[in-house]
């Protein structure tokens, strides 16, 4: 609890996979994933329970033809919806495309699949999305990449930060990521090592 996991390997090495086994997607195809000495695949009601307390940004982002504040709250639609919290998510996530109020939230529209952001835009509505669920485990998937370097060390800071006591693990090429982390995974060649980061 409460580690930040670096996730690295070449293109192809497997580590969107093993994000997918340890979400309970679906089951590995030896060994087994272990929550707290329980073995997660075993139970259909842990599988459920660990789904629900994960945030996930895949590299894909998803979003529906509505306004911005729509998709933000999508991850959490039963939540009292808190003008100081909101401003709070979009400052840590850096969205300055658009006026820290509600109205303009609410007017502001993204288009289907939001076609009328860029890159850099959708995938911190993504993240902004996910911090919103209030996740025991959030997992990026390259989820900064569009991001020019200053923007995406200022978001990732930040969501380290917020969540000191919960768990990130964050999929990467970019090495620099590595320093937020105080754990390192590398996949080679179908081998995991875990190295132990020292800040």
């Amino acid at each position: 609890n409460g580690d930040k996991v670096s996730i690295v390997g070449d293109t192809g090495s497997g580590k969107s996979t093993l994000c997918d086994i340890l979400m309970g997607l679906f089951p590995p195809t030896s060994g087994k994933i272990l929550l707290d000495g329980k073995d997660l695949y075993a139970s259909k009601s842990l599988i459920k329970g660990w789904r629900y307390s994960i945030a996930h940004v895949p590299q894909e982002q998803f979003f529906s033809d509505g306004n911005l504040l729509e998709n933000l709250i999508s991850s959490n639609p039963e939540k009292e919806i808190k003008d100081s919290e909101i401003k709070s998510l979009l400052i840590n996530t850096k969205i300055n495309f658009v006026k820290h109020d509600l109205e303009s939230l609410t007017l502001k529209n993204i288009g289907e699949e939001g076609c009328f952001l860029s890159g850099g835009q959708r995938q911190r509505v993504s993240i902004a999305r996910a911090i919103y669920r209030n996740p025991s485990l959030l997992i990026l998937d390259e989820a900064t990449n569009a991001l020019d370097t200053k923007t995406e060390n200022n978001v990732i800071k930040n969501l380290y930060n917020l969540n000191r006591d919960n768990s990130i693990i964050c999929i990467t090429h970019n090495h620099n990521l590595t320093a937020y982390s105080n754990k390192i995974l590398n996949i080679s060649n179908g081998e995991v090592t875990v190295e132990n980061n020292v800040f």
